[in-house]
């Protein structure tokens, strides 16, 4: 979809952040610009082992770094 934008045969190019952040990153263009618009938020999960004590280790930690913000910084040094 990317290169289809870039020769001018598409107007525009929905797709996840990640990957889009990451091409405007290393192959800067000044006639693109990345909507900071969700259109469709994704959530995901983990799956564990009936019982396992690593699920409630992973929740705690996860609970952690949403509540001090960690996570988003996180995120941001994924996607830059």
């Amino acid at each position: 979809g990317y290169t289809l934008l870039v020769e001018g045969k598409v107007d525009a190019l929905v797709y996840d952040i990640v990957p889009l952040t990451y091409l405007i990153n290393t192959e800067p263009n000044p006639d693109f610009k990345l909507s900071k618009r969700n259109i469709n938020p994704q959530h995901y999960g983990f799956v564990f082992p009936l019982n396992s004590e690593l699920r409630h280790t992973v929740n705690l930690e996860l609970l952690r770094l949403k509540e001090s913000s960690e996570i988003d910084q996180i995120i941001t040094g994924y996607v830059q």
